[in-house]
């Protein structure tokens, strides 16, 4: 008598997490009654992971307000004439503090794909025309498939951050003098002073930005197509 065991496994997987297990066989089979066994273990799968980690502490602001235009002087007309000063420009205000944490970015994906175990415990697996008893022969066949795709982008950032010191504004223009002139014993009288223009504002101080760590880690294994078999003959 023949005995024929098969065992057929198939998978497709498309993983994102991890771990992934596909097509785990395990068998044991038992005979005394001095027939051939035969064991066939088809295994085939496809695994693919897709695995997208970012940390991102970055893309931080904290830039100064601008100052604001200075005041224009007055305009003044008579005999005599004095126009007032235009005002000062705004100063720009100071940058500010930037303190961010660590990114880290972490993956990790593990597969174990097609694991078959088989085991067999028979007589001393030998013909019987050759005087042992009747004990047949055993036969293991392990066929095992697998197409594996890792695909994984890792990103930890801290980075892109300012902290500029606003820009001060320009000053004010100076004022508008005009004067009379009056003509008197051939002698000119009249007198116009134009104000002066204001000074432009100063830029304020940048900032401070402090980052912390960034760290990226993948940690990828793949464990393909293992295949354990153990037979155990009888006396």
């Amino acid at each position: 008598m023949n005995k024929i065991i098969a065992g057929v496994a198939t998978a497709t997987l498309f993983a994102i997490a991890s771990p992934v297990f596909a097509s785990t066989g395990h068998g044991w089979f038992y005979s005394n009654n001095g027939g051939d066994i035969t064991v066939t273990n088809n295994n085939s799968a496809h695994v693919q992971n897709t695995v997208a980690v970012n940390a991102n502490t970055g893309y931080n602001t904290a830039d100064g307000g601008n100052g604001d235009q200075g005041g224009n002087g007055g305009n003044a007309t008579g005999s005599p004439a004095n126009a007032g000063n235009g005002g000062a420009g705004g100063r720009g205000g100071n940058g500010g503090e930037i303190h961010t944490g660590n990114a880290i970015a972490t993956s990790y994906v593990t597969n174990n794909v097609n694991r078959n175990k088989t085991v067999v415990t028979d007589g001393c697996g030998c013909d019987s025309s050759f005087g042992h008893n009747g004990q047949g022969d055993i036969t293991v066949s392990n066929t095992s498939r697998a197409r594996v795709a890792n695909m994984v982008a890792v990103n930890a950032n801290t980075g892109y951050n300012t902290a500029d010191g606003g820009n001060g504004d320009q000053g004010g223009n100076g004022g508008n003098a005009t004067g009379s002139h009056v003509w008197w014993w051939f002698q000119n009288n009249g007198a116009a002073n134009a104000g002066n223009a204001g000074n432009g504002g100063a830029g304020g101080t940048g900032g401070l930005v402090v980052t912390g760590h960034a760290d990226a880690l993948s940690d990828i294994a793949n464990v393909v197509n293992t295949n354990i078999t153990r037979i155990t003959r009888g006396l």
